[in-house]
Protein backbone atom coordinates (compact mmCIF):
# COMPACT_ATOMS: atom_id res chain seq x y z
CA UNK A 1 0.00 0.00 0.00
CA UNK A 2 0.95 3.42 -0.87
CA UNK A 3 0.42 6.09 1.45
CA UNK A 4 -1.10 9.27 -0.89
CA UNK A 5 -3.66 12.05 -0.86
CA UNK A 6 -7.33 12.22 -2.32
CA UNK A 7 -7.84 15.64 -3.32
CA UNK A 8 -11.92 16.88 -3.73
CA UNK A 9 -12.43 20.12 -5.76
CA UNK A 10 -16.39 21.17 -5.52
CA UNK A 11 -17.28 24.00 -8.02
CA UNK A 12 -20.77 25.18 -8.34
CA UNK A 13 -22.51 25.09 -12.01
CA UNK A 14 -24.35 28.32 -11.46
CA UNK A 15 -22.96 31.67 -13.03
CA UNK A 16 -22.86 33.87 -9.94
CA UNK A 17 -24.02 37.09 -11.07
CA UNK A 18 -27.19 35.53 -13.11
CA UNK A 19 -27.66 32.77 -10.85
CA UNK A 20 -28.63 30.77 -13.86
CA UNK A 21 -26.62 27.71 -15.14
CA UNK A 22 -25.79 29.40 -18.78
CA UNK A 23 -23.59 26.16 -19.69
CA UNK A 24 -25.22 22.64 -19.13
CA UNK A 25 -23.42 20.53 -16.28
CA UNK A 26 -23.23 18.12 -19.32
CA UNK A 27 -20.96 20.54 -20.98
CA UNK A 28 -19.43 21.57 -18.08
CA UNK A 29 -18.47 17.66 -17.41
CA UNK A 30 -16.93 17.54 -21.05
CA UNK A 31 -14.94 20.95 -20.49
CA UNK A 32 -13.24 19.20 -17.55
CA UNK A 33 -12.84 15.58 -19.19
CA UNK A 34 -10.96 17.78 -22.24
CA UNK A 35 -8.99 19.60 -19.49
CA UNK A 36 -7.99 16.73 -17.58
CA UNK A 37 -6.96 14.71 -20.74
CA UNK A 38 -4.75 17.98 -22.07
CA UNK A 39 -3.08 17.04 -18.69
CA UNK A 40 -3.07 13.60 -18.88
CA UNK A 41 -3.94 13.39 -15.32
CA UNK A 42 -6.13 10.20 -13.46
CA UNK A 43 -9.52 11.71 -12.42
CA UNK A 44 -13.19 11.18 -11.16
CA UNK A 45 -15.60 13.36 -11.86
CA UNK A 46 -19.47 13.14 -9.88
CA UNK A 47 -22.57 15.04 -10.33
CA UNK A 48 -23.75 16.35 -6.99
CA UNK A 49 -26.57 18.54 -5.54
CA UNK A 50 -25.71 21.44 -3.38
CA UNK A 51 -26.13 24.32 -1.01
CA UNK A 52 -24.79 27.71 -1.02
CA UNK A 53 -25.42 31.05 1.07
CA UNK A 54 -24.56 33.98 -1.30
CA UNK A 55 -22.62 37.04 0.54
CA UNK A 56 -25.85 38.83 0.32
CA UNK A 57 -27.86 36.52 1.70
CA UNK A 58 -29.54 34.74 -0.65
CA UNK A 59 -29.59 30.57 -0.49
CA UNK A 60 -29.87 28.61 -3.61
CA UNK A 61 -28.96 24.90 -4.37
CA UNK A 62 -27.21 24.46 -7.35
CA UNK A 63 -25.79 21.36 -9.49
CA UNK A 64 -22.36 21.05 -8.20
CA UNK A 65 -19.59 19.04 -9.68
CA UNK A 66 -17.13 17.05 -7.58
CA UNK A 67 -13.53 16.39 -9.20
CA UNK A 68 -11.74 14.13 -7.44
CA UNK A 69 -8.10 13.28 -7.76
CA UNK A 70 -6.16 10.67 -6.09
CA UNK A 71 -2.45 10.02 -6.34
CA UNK A 72 1.04 12.10 -5.48
CA UNK A 73 1.52 13.80 -9.33
CA UNK A 74 3.13 17.02 -7.46
CA UNK A 75 -0.26 18.98 -8.71
CA UNK A 76 -0.83 22.73 -7.83
CA UNK A 77 -4.17 21.22 -6.45
CA UNK A 78 -4.97 25.48 -6.12
CA UNK A 79 -4.07 26.89 -9.11
CA UNK A 80 -6.13 23.80 -11.14
CA UNK A 81 -8.83 24.49 -9.05
CA UNK A 82 -8.38 28.62 -9.44
CA UNK A 83 -7.84 27.90 -13.55
CA UNK A 84 -11.13 25.75 -13.29
CA UNK A 85 -13.68 28.12 -11.13
CA UNK A 86 -12.31 31.22 -14.07
CA UNK A 87 -12.56 28.62 -16.46
CA UNK A 88 -16.64 28.33 -15.56
CA UNK A 89 -17.12 31.72 -14.10
CA UNK A 90 -17.17 30.76 -10.09
CA UNK A 91 -16.12 32.86 -7.12
CA UNK A 92 -15.03 30.31 -5.27
CA UNK A 93 -14.15 26.64 -4.97
CA UNK A 94 -13.99 24.21 -2.25
CA UNK A 95 -11.27 21.70 -2.28
CA UNK A 96 -10.64 18.72 0.99
CA UNK A 97 -7.62 16.65 1.38
CA UNK A 98 -8.16 13.15 2.60
CA UNK A 99 -5.10 10.93 3.22
CA UNK A 100 -5.36 7.77 1.50
CA UNK A 101 -4.02 4.22 1.39
CA UNK A 102 -3.58 3.16 -2.36
CA UNK A 103 -3.60 -0.27 -3.48
CA UNK A 104 -4.27 -1.24 -7.12
CA UNK A 105 -5.70 -4.50 -7.88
Amino acid sequence: MEDSYEYQIFIGCKDPQSREEIVTEQELKEMISRYFERIKMDFSLLSLKGGYLYEDGWYDTEDTLCISIVGNHGLDVIRVARSLSEFMNQRCFLIVRNPVKLTFC
